[in-house]
C-alpha cells in the first residue's frame, strides 16, 4: 500500500466518519426541541464530512481534483461549515445569531484567500487555509466551553477539548509549514488527521449529548412544575376545605347562639310571668292586712319566694350558658371538699324540698378536683329537675359512690316517681315552623361533664323512678379502696338501674 494512498483512504475515513456522525445525530435529535441548533449543526457537520471527504486534507491535493474546487470550493464549504457549527451552538445557548457578522467574517476570510492565491509560494495558501481552521476550530471549542459553564453539561465539554484538540494539531502543523512545505503523510498531517477523527466522533458525540441534557432539564422542570402545580392545587384545595369547615362552624355556632336566645326566651318568660304575678298577690295582701290572715300572708310571701328561686335558678342557668359557650381559657380546677359542694347546693333548696331529700354517703373519697361554681350548678339541676317533674310528693336521693370499675365517683340523684320511657330519653324533632327548643338544665350540665372529661347518664331507676348520675373520673394516685369495699358497692343492690345512657331532654329546670 502506497502512501498516497494511506493519505487519501485516511482522508476519506476522517469524512465519511464525519458525514454518518451528522446524520446520526439529525436522525436521533430530529423534532420540535432543539431543531434550528441541530439542523445547523447536523449541516455543518456534513458540509465538514464532505470537504474532507473530497481531499480537504491532502496537501498538496490530488491532481484529478479540479482547479476551481482547490481554489474556491473547497475552502468555502470548510469556512462554512465553520460558521454553521458556531451559529448551532449560539442558538442551542439561547444568544442571537449574529448573521451580519458572519457574513462580514466570511467575506474577509474570502479576500485573504484571494489575496494566499497570488503567492507562488505554496506554503502562503496553506498557511492561511491553516490559520482559518485554528481560528473556527478555536470559536468552536470556546463556545461550547461558555455552554457547558452555563448549563453544567458535561458533554459541552467534550466538544471543546475535541475542537481544541484539532486547534492543537493545526498549530503544529502550522510550525511545520514554517520549515517544509506541506505534503501528506508527514508527521503533522497525521496528527491533524487523528484529532480530526477524534473531533468527529467526541465533537457529534458531545453535541448529542448536550441537546439530550437540555432535553432532559427541560423535562425534570416540566416535571417539577406539574408537581408544583399539583401542590398549590392540593394546597388550595385543602385551604377551602378548611375554609368550608370554618364556615361550617361560623354556621353551626350562630345557630347554637339563635337556638340558646330562643331558649333562654323561653326559660325567663314564663318564671317572671310567675314572679310578677305573685308580687302582684303579696302587694294586695300587704295592702289590706286585716282582711287577710296571718297565715295567708305567709303562703303569698313564701310563694313569691319560691318563684324568685326559679327565677334565680334561670338566671344562674343563663348565665352558665353564655359562659360555657364563651369560654376561651381551659378549666380552672380547684381540690373542693365534696361536703362543701353538697352542703353549697342544698343551699338553693326550698324549706319543703329540703324535707324531701336525703344524702346518702358510700364513698371514703372527701375532695374532689373541679371546678365547683359549675358542678353546683350541675347538681342543683338534676336535683330541681327530681323536685319538678317527679310529682308533688315525690321523694329525692342524692347518693355519693365510687365505681371501682373505672376509678371514677359518682353522684346520683334518684327520684321514686313514674319515670319516663326510654323514646322520651332523645329529643323529639322539633315540627314545622316551630323554634327549636333545647333543654337547657341538662345541656349545662352535658356541657359542665364534658369540661370535667366526665358523663352524665341518665335512666330509670329500679323499681320505679328516674336517676341521673354525674360521674368524675379520679386519678390514680386517689383511688385507695381494698377488694372487700369496692365488691361490696360493685353488688350493691339499691342502685339506680339505667335503660339508657347519655343526656336527656326529658327533665328540664
Amino acid at each position: 500500500m502506497s502512501d498516497a494512498f494511506s493519505a487519501q483512504l485516511a482522508t476519506a475515513t476522517v469524512g465519511l466518519l464525519h458525514v454518518l456522525m451528522a446524520c446520526a445525530a439529525w436522525l436521533m435529535l430530529r423534532g420540535p426541541r432543539q431543531a434550528q441548533a441541530v439542523q445547523l449543526w447536523a449541516t455543518g457537520a456534513l458540509v465538514l464530512g464532505v470537504c474532507l471527504a473530497s481531499g480537504g486534507l491532502a496537501h498538496p491535493l490530488p491532481p484529478q481534483v479540479p482547479e476551481a474546487m482547490r481554489d474556491l470550493l473547497l475552502p468555502g464549504l470548510l469556512l462554512g461549515s465553520m460558521l454553521l457549527r458556531v451559529l448551532a451552538l449560539r442558538r442551542h445557548m439561547g444568544r442571537p445569531l449574529r448573521l451580519g457578522t458572519c457574513t462580514a467574517m466570511a467575506a474577509g476570510v474570502a479576500v485573504g484567500w484571494a489575496v494566499s492565491l497570488q503567492s507562488a509560494d505554496p506554503r502562503v495558501p496553506a498557511s492561511y487555509a491553516n490559520a482559518v481552521l485554528i481560528l473556527g476550530t478555536a470559536i468552536i471549542g470556546q463556545h461550547a466551553w461558555e455552554d457547558s459553564r452555563t448549563s453544567g453539561a458535561p458533554t459541552a465539554r467534550w466538544v471543546a477539548w475535541a475542537e481544541w484538540a484539532l486547534t492543537a494539531a493545526l498549530v503544529l502543523r502550522a510550525l511545520a509549514f514554517a520549515s517544509a512545505p506541506p505534503e501528506a503523510g508527514r508527521w503533522d498531517w497525521w496528527a491533524v488527521v487523528a484529532a480530526a477523527a477524534v473531533a468527529a466522533l467526541f465533537g457529534n458525540l458531545g453535541f448529542l449529548g448536550m441537546v439530550l441534557d437540555d432535553m432532559h432539564r427541560a423535562e425534570l422542570q416540566a416535571r417539577q412544575a406539574q408537581i408544583d402545580e399539583t401542590a398549590s392545587r392540593e394546597a388550595a384545595e385543602q385551604t377551602a376545605q378548611e375554609l368550608q369547615t370554618l364556615l361550617a362552624q361560623r354556621d353551626e355556632l350562630a345557630e347554637e347562639r339563635e337556638s340558646l336566645l330562643q331558649v333562654l326566651a323561653h326559660e325567663i318568660r314564663q318564671p317572671l310571668h310567675s314572679a310578677g304575678l305573685a308580687m302582684q298577690g303579696a302587694v294586695q295582701v300587704l295592702r289590706n292586712p286585716r282582711s287577710a290572715s296571718a297565715t295567708e300572708v305567709g303562703a303569698q310571701l313564701m310563694q313569691a319566694q319560691m318563684v324568685l328561686g326559679d327565677v334565680r335558678s334561670v338566671l344562674d342557668n343563663i348565665l352558665a350558658a353564655a359562659t360555657l359557650l364563651s369560654r376561651g381559657m381551659p378549666l380552672v380546677r380547684q381540690d373542693v371538699a365534696l361536703d362543701f359542694i353538697v352542703e353549697l347546693t342544698m343551699g338553693d333548696l326550698g324549706a319543703r324540698q329540703l324535707e324531701r331529700l336525703t344524702v346518702d354517703w358510700r364513698t371514703g373519697v372527701d375532695t374532689l378536683e373541679v371546678e365547683p361554681g359549675l358542678v353546683r350548678l350541675a347538681l342543683r339541676n338534676l336535683l330541681i329537675n327530681a323536685f319538678a317533674h317527679g310529682g308533688p310528693g315525690v321523694q329525692v336521693r342524692l347518693c355519693v359512690d365510687e365505681l371501682p370499675a373505672s376509678n371514677s365517683l359518682r353522684l346520683v340523684v334518684a327520684d321514686d316517681g313514674p319515670g319516663i320511657t326510654p323514646a322520651q330519653l332523645r329529643d323529639p324533632a322539633p315540627l314545622p315552623g316551630q323554634p327549636a327548643r333545647r333543654r337547657l338544665g341538662l345541656t349545662i350540665v352535658r356541657q359542665v361533664m364534658d369540661l370535667h372529661g366526665g358523663q352524665l347518664v341518665l335512666g330509670n331507676a329500679l323499681p320505679r323512678g328516674f336517676a341521673a348520675q354525674l360521674v368524675f373520673p379520679l386519678p390514680a394516685d386517689d383511688w385507695e379502696m381494698d377488694d372487700d369495699l369496692a365488691e361490696a358497692l360493685v353488688g350493691t343492690d339499691d342502685g339506680p338501674a339505667t335503660v339508657q345512657a347519655g343526656s336527656s331532654g326529658a327533665r328540664n329546670t
